[in-house]
């Protein structure tokens, strides 16, 4: 939470972006705690140099914090707290996900649409989180014909907690493994369940909202999963909605992630990216909101709470490193999230996503697209399938690296691996010399559904290079491409060079030394030239984008020549 939210206002203060004065934050702890929290709410309200509040993290420490918030008139804005209760008439209160109601809906509709799931069972903690995310998730389960075999009440508060989750253990172990199971818990308690489920030998598909998504309950399980290494799979068959994946990031989020690595030497987990994306609102309303010296704090708060209501479409939005940010009249955000499960002990998304189509590209085709499970239709959103295509390349060599010409010869294996057959073949390499062709793969693999192709390419490419340092220069050469005809509301590359075999130092490289090789994606805007319609909006396509780093392999003698 406050990794994400220092990273934003050290870059803030350090570059002073139009602010005028630099931002400082009084951070207090509510431990989680409603009592705690009503005290540290009562507290930012009667300070006068607190402007506006980002948090609670709980939905139980949100909703009791918001009464002091909304009598006094404290705008808030939280990036975790999901219950409805936080924002439900509290026009002070902002949310920068998607509530419960929001998630519940789009885990359902995937887990109907992608995982042919016809029955479930649900876990539920008593609180407000637990029990907001599981009455939404059965009301939305059942509208869509999905049966509710069993509901369990979780208990974590009680005293021999350990023999109640011996109890739920045993009523689990009877479940069918055609089934499924939803968690509507909390991160720690989640865990427990899975490893419950994992030691009765169920291989039953868990469902989950985004506390599934979070580093409490990714690294615990991961932990469990080698101390386990006797039970195969671990990790299998769990699905969960998150806001934020670092594998599938916009060109705001490639920024945030090489920002969040270097300060951190780590990757940001969905927290810490909804919470960036939080104070990045926060500062946005306080730029817009039209502050005068002689306002007192109480008409200060009053014109930031109205500059965010000005945030109110996607044209009127925020651009953040978890998509555009823009409220409703409840506060509240509404954008497509990602589904994630866990391959080879990893969490990644999964190969089918879902997107927002804008209300003018509906067609009459759309009924038919939802039904097929192409299409799902949350509250008034309509949103189209996305297939993720994993791919990733095998440099082999390197050869005549032309400094003054700013091009390079490239050898290499091109790897995809997907689940929905497409035109793998049918790609453009944007920044190739001459058109390179895709003939027939070296090899195709097919193993539970997932295709995997292998191709050799070998051709000459245009980069740019960096000379201040030549002759001691080291350069990043960059081979790009994108599919020919299918957009990113379609199609999204990720990086795959996990899923593949890739020993870097094999590689050869004229001249150079090897570096290192980095992979990610980007957005390319280019007009299709369409013989039926002359678009002047250009179509937006992924583009994946693989770095090679190598330094000039120079001697003792030859530097000696340079400098004399």
């Amino acid at each position: 939470m406050l990794k994400g939210i220092h990273l934003y206002v050290d870059d803030i203060n350090k570059n002073d972006q139009g602010l005028g004065h630099h931002i400082h934050l009084i951070v207090k702890d509510d431990k989680n705690d409603k009592y705690t929290a009503l005290k540290v709410a009562k507290e930012f309200a009667h300070d006068d140099r607190i402007l506006l509040v980002i948090g609670h993290y709980f939905s139980a420490t949100s909703i009791v914090a918001g009464r002091i918030y909304r009598n006094v008139g404290v705008p808030a804005i939280t990036a975790s707290a999901t219950a409805e209760k936080v924002t439900h008439k509290n026009e002070w209160y902002f949310r920068v996900i998607p509530d419960n109601a929001f998630q519940s809906y789009y885990i359902v509709n995937y887990a109907k649409s992608h995982l042919k799931i016809k029955s479930v069972s649900i876990i539920y903690d008593q609180d407000e989180y637990g029990t907001s995310l599981a009455e939404h998730f059965e009301k939305t389960a059942r509208g869509l014909g999905i049966d509710i075999r069993k509901k369990f009440v979780f208990q974590h508060h009680i005293h021999n907690a350990s023999h109640h989750l011996d109890s739920l253990r045993n009523e689990l172990s009877t479940m069918d493994n055609s089934s499924a199971l939803f968690l509507a818990v909390h991160a720690s308690d989640s865990v427990k369940i899975v490893d419950a489920i994992k030691k009765a030998g169920k291989e039953i598909k868990i469902l989950g909202a985004d506390s599934l998504g979070t580093d409490a309950f990714i690294k615990n399980l991961l932990n469990l999963s080698n101390i386990n290494s006797s039970i195969k799979d671990y990790t299998d068959n769990i699905h969960y909605v998150t806001p934020f994946m670092h594998q599938i990031s916009n060109q705001q989020a490639h920024i945030f992630l090489n920002q969040f690595k270097k300060k951190y030497d780590d990757y940001p987990y969905w927290i810490s990216a909804s919470y960036y994306d939080a104070i990045c609102v926060g500062i946005h309303a306080i730029k817009n909101a039209h502050l005068n010296k002689k306002d007192n704090i109480y008409s200060i708060r009053s014109k930031i709470r109205e500059s965010l209501k000005l945030f109110y479409s996607y044209e009127n939005s925020v651009k953040g490193v978890t998509g555009n940010i823009f409220f409703d009249e409840n506060g509240n955000t509404e954008k497509p999230m990602i589904i994630g499960v866990f391959q080879n002990n990893q969490p990644v998304p999964s190969y089918a996503q879902y997107g927002l189509i804008p209300p003018q590209e509906l067609d009459d085709t759309t009924l038919e697209k939802t039904l097929e499970g192409d299409m799902i239709l949350i509250n008034d959103n309509v949103m189209q399938k996305i297939n993720l295509v994993y791919a990733g390349i095998k440099m082999l060599s390197i050869e005549d690296i032309d400094l003054k010409k700013f091009s390079f010869k490239a050898q290499f294996y091109l790897y995809f691996r997907y689940m929905e057959a497409f035109k793998d073949n049918d790609i453009i390499f944007s920044n190739a010399a001459e058109p390179i062709s895709l003939t027939s793969p070296v090899s195709t693999r097919q193993k539970d559904g997932i295709t995997t192709k292998k191709y050799h390419v070998q051709g000459k490419f245009y980069s740019s290079f960096d000379m201040k340092d030549f002759p001691l220069d080291q350069q990043k050469l960059v081979i790009s491409f994108y599919h020919k005809t299918l957009t990113r509301d379609k199609l999204i590359y990720i990086s795959g060079t996990k899923f593949f075999d890739n020993n870097f130092h094999k590689m050869s490289v004229s001249g150079w030394k090897f570096m290192n090789q980095t992979t990610y994606q980007s957005f390319l805007e280019k007009t299709i030239q369409s013989q039926i319609v002359e678009s002047e909006q250009p179509d937006i396509f992924s583009q994946l984008n693989t770095v090679i780093e190598i330094k000039k392999g120079i001697s003792f003698m030859q530097y000696y020549t340079f400098c004399h």
